[in-house]
C-alpha cells in the first residue's frame, strides 16, 4: 500500500484527523450582567406564561423557536414558531377558560440556573404546581438584535409517587 492508492490516502488523512486534539468545549461567559440579563428575560418570560398574558409570552420566541410538549397528546417536536405558537395558544384558551386568573398557573418554580456561553444562554428549572409531578424545563435563549430570546423550549415531566 503507498500514499499513492486513493484507499491508502483516505485511510491516512483520516487518521491524522481522528488523532487531532478535540477543541475543547466553549467556555461559560462570566459577564454577570449577560447572566442577569438572560435571567430577567427567562423572568419576564415565565410571569407571562403564569398569567398567560399571549402578548408578553410571544415577544419572548425567536423566529425559529422549536420546542417539546409535555404531554402525550403531542408527542412530537413542535418544529417551527407556527406550530409552537399554536400548540400554546389552545392551552392559554383551554385555561383561561377553566381557571381564575390572573394569574393562572401559579407556576411554582424552583432551582433555577442560569448559564451563559457567548451568546447562548441556558435555563433549567423544576416545576411542582401539578400534583405528583415533578416538570423540568429548559430554556435555551439566543442573544439577537431584540435581546435574549428563545430558541428552543424542551419541558419533560415526571410522575412521582409509587
Amino acid at each position: 500500500m503507498t500514499l499513492r492508492d486513493p484507499i491508502s490516502r483516505v485511510l491516512v488523512l483520516s487518521w491524522a484527523l481522528g488523532c487531532r486534539s478535540p477543541s475543547p468545549p466553549p467556555a461559560a461567559h462570566t459577564s454577570s450582567g449577560d447572566s442577569a440579563a438572560v435571567a430577567a428575560a427567562a423572568t419576564t418570560f415565565l410571569q407571562a406564561f403564569d398569567s398567560l398574558n399571549w402578548g408578553g409570552f410571544t415577544a419572548h420566541l425567536s423566529e425559529s423557536v422549536d420546542a417539546y410538549w409535555p404531554r402525550a397528546d403531542t408527542a412530537d417536536r413542535l418544529r417551527d414558531r407556527q406550530a409552537v405558537e399554536a400548540r400554546f395558544h389552545d392551552f392559554f384558551e383551554k385555561a383561561r377558560a377553566s381557571r381564575p386568573g390572573p394569574p393562572y398557573l401559579h407556576l411554582a418554580v424552583s432551582d433555577l440556573r442560569v448559564r451563559v456561553f457567548e451568546d447562548v444562554g441556558l435555563v433549567t428549572f423544576e416545576l411542582s404546581d401539578v400534583p405528583d409531578t415533578l416538570g423540568r424545563r429548559t430554556l435555551v435563549f439566543h442573544r439577537d438584535p431584540q435581546g435574549w430570546r428563545i430558541v428552543h423550549l424542551h419541558a419533560s415531566n415526571l410522575p412521582l409517587g409509587p
